[in-house]
């Protein structure tokens, strides 16, 4: 899940994009970025999921 809010909000009101990957991810390697980069979505990160195939997609509030 990937929320998305302005930085002055919370992010109890915040979108959610919600992905189901073809393959799972290991949850480590997920905390590993979120840790790092500290749920800061970075470039690193898009590079890491770019090549990951998405079996569906929801967003919501």
């Amino acid at each position: 899940n990937f929320k998305f809010c302005d930085m002055d909000y919370s992010f109890s009101n915040a979108v959610t994009l919600s992905i189901e990957w073809q393959e799972i991810i290991p949850t480590s390697l997920i905390k590993y970025y979120e840790k790092k980069n500290g749920f800061y979505f970075t470039n690193e990160e898009k590079d890491f999921y770019s090549n990951k195939i998405i079996k569906d997609i929801a967003v919501f509030r």
